[in-house]
């Protein structure tokens, strides 16, 4: 039975720009319907953006572009496969699932050098036939480089932000957003919190909440702006729109830029990335 069992290899099959590939079922954790992904800024372009999955941010990977493709199709069929890439989860964006197959090892054939990408990389472990078609079984581990891998599981920090919300939900959101970006990260439940935090650990940046427990966000700014260590940090709030009393309230006390709280988590990343950045 386990000579039986070894001769066999279980294969997910997954369509991509026209083609047919497969990966082992021991490499992929789960199959999710596609969802909104969040931009990261400077990232490779074979990055699509990044999700929270349980409470942990998940990168996703545009296969298409990966493979020297055109970019991946998105609409009702597409699909996340979650996989394991070297020592880092990944999502990989493809056109749709078409599910499980087992077949012999011994069907297996070697990729001919043409199967190379335009940029010379080999990601094709091996070629096998199923229902009359071709199918090309990639090698999972390559399809990220250590040095990528690096890079994209603990990017370098270069510039530390805090992050103020009584909400742990937008906390964790946004922590795993500006981690995945770069940035070393703090965050704060209160303004009271907040204040001894920033006036401590001297962040780049300050992201916090107009109403906030124990000492509101425009007090906090207030008193960041009086500070002469913090009067060259850059200070977004979230106000109750764009335009108002609290908007206003967040120009007088000193806030480089305010948002409503229902702005796209990818526009404050893009916005935070812009005031640090020039």
């Amino acid at each position: 039975m386990k000579s039986a069992e070894a001769a066999e290899l279980q294969v997910v099959v997954f369509g991509l720009n026209r083609g047919i590939y497969a990966l082992p079922v021991t490499e992929v954790r789960e199959v999710r319907r596609f969802e909104p992904l969040t931009p990261l800024p400077d990232s490779p372009a074979f990055i699509a953006g990044v999700l929270l999955l349980r409470g942990r941010i998940l990168t996703v990977m545009d296969l298409g572009k990966r493979l020297g493709q055109e970019p991946t199709e998105r609409n009702d069929k597409t699909r996340i496969l979650i996989v394991r890439l070297s020592e880092t989860w990944m999502g990989l964006l493809v056109d749709e699932v078409e599910g499980v197959v087992t077949l012999a090892k011994q069907a297996l054939q070697t990729p001919p050098a043409s199967a190379q990408t335009p940029n010379g990389h080999q990601f094709i472990s091996t070629i096998f036939e199923t229902a009359g078609r071709l199918v090309l079984l990639l090698d999972a581990p390559t399809l990220l480089s250590d040095e990528e891998s690096k890079k994209l599981g603990s990017a370098p920090r270069r510039r530390k932000i805090l992050l103020v919300d009584d909400s742990r939900t937008i906390l964790t959101l946004f922590k795993g957003l500006f981690e995945q970006s770069g940035y070393d990260v703090l965050t704060a439940t209160d303004g009271e919190d907040a204040l001894q935090i920033a006036l401590k650990q001297k962040p780049n940046l300050v992201i916090l909440d107009g109403l906030l427990p124990r000492l509101d966000g425009f007090e906090v700014c207030r008193r960041l702006r009086s500070d002469a260590h913090m009067k060259s940090a850059k200070i977004l709030m979230f106000t109750g729109g764009t335009e108002g009393e609290e908007t206003e309230h967040a120009r007088q006390v000193g806030a480089d830029r305010f948002f409503s709280k229902d702005t796209k988590p990818g526009d404050i990343l893009n916005a935070a990335h812009h005031l640090l950045n020039g």
